[in-house]
């Protein structure tokens, strides 16, 4: 068996040697090798698979303790698609909560978006807080995207006080 393996492996030698001459290429002489430099470009920007894997699951339960039924939009940062999305509608029934999960990024701030049988629940102007577009209808779009969306209106998107919360994040309306 080992012959067999030796006489197969000197064949492919001579005929490897045999093409080479063949073509010109021949066999680089120590006096032809060259250095090549070669350059890396790393991007700054791009996430390690670590800082994706942090981001994916962040909990988010919606509390209402309101008497009204409650609608909520929010606003946070994809770390799937590395980009601001804006969000809704999620309803919450009086004392009930929501829980969901988003692909989050816990170090960025949320802002949210209270609406209470069409009309706005919450004051509007607060400071950070900032202007997105919603509709009646149930909506996600990423900043710079330009959605297609029904009779789009201007919401107030109010900023959460909390931040980084570790993988969680909670929102009471009363």
């Amino acid at each position: 068996m080992r012959k067999t393996f030796f006489k197969r492996l000197l064949a492919f030698v001579l005929l490897l040697v045999a093409l080479c001459t063949v073509t010109g290429l021949g066999w680089p002489k120590a006096a032809e090798a060259k250095k090549v430099k070669v350059e890396v470009e790393v991007d700054d920007d791009e996430p390690t698979p670590k800082k994706k894997a942090a981001s994916a699951n962040f909990s988010v339960k919606l509390k209402n303790q309101a008497g009204k039924k409650i609608y909520v939009a929010l606003l946070y940062y994809d770390g799937s698609a590395k980009n601001w999305r804006c969000r809704g509608w999620w309803g919450v029934d009086p004392q009930k909560e929501q829980n969901l999960k988003l692909n989050h990024v816990g170090t960025k701030p949320i802002y949210y978006y209270v609406e209470c049988n069409g009309k706005r629940y919450l004051k509007s102007g607060t400071p950070n807080g900032v202007n997105w577009n919603v509709t009646k209808d149930k909506f996600s779009y990423l900043q710079g995207s330009n959605p297609k969306l029904k009779n789009p209106y201007k919401a107030h998107f109010i900023r959460s006080k909390a931040t980084s919360l570790g993988s969680s994040w909670s929102l009471t309306i009363n």
